[in-house]
């Protein structure tokens, strides 16, 4: 079976989701190139079939991880299509208006959001 993954900064956050938590290194994260091989490594290390990407400080760091992740078909295979929820303390609109082009992963399929007060509502 496979496991449900957060990969963010807070660690609270995974003993509250309870699930398997992979801090983003936000140094290693610096480009698309360090996200790309760091994602792939993540990922041939990890049984990842679902991803909650909590939305920190950087609005920007969480979209671009998604979309490596979508556009790593020839690394990743299938796990590109897994589904990926974003979620967040703040707002929906605050965080679009902050994201700006980053966030149109948001209207593809498999892409999520919710806040963490609601998460427990979602079936991911």
């Amino acid at each position: 079976m496979g496991k449900t993954y957060i990969l963010g900064n807070n660690k609270d956050l995974a003993k509250y989701l309870e699930y398997d938590f992979i801090e983003i290194p936000t140094i290693m994260c610096s480009n698309d190139y360090e996200i790309h091989n760091w994602l792939v490594n993540v990922f041939q290390h990890n049984e990842i079939e679902k991803l909650v990407i909590e939305i920190g400080s950087d609005v920007v760091l969480p979209f671009q991880i998604a979309y490596h992740i979508r556009l790593s078909i020839n690394e990743l295979k299938y796990k590109s299509l897994i589904p990926i929820l974003f979620v967040s303390t703040t707002t929906l609109n605050s965080i679009v208006l902050k994201a700006s082009l980053w966030s149109h992963i948001l209207s593809t399929k498999g892409v999520y959001f919710s806040s963490i007060s609601d998460f427990e509502k979602i079936k991911l």
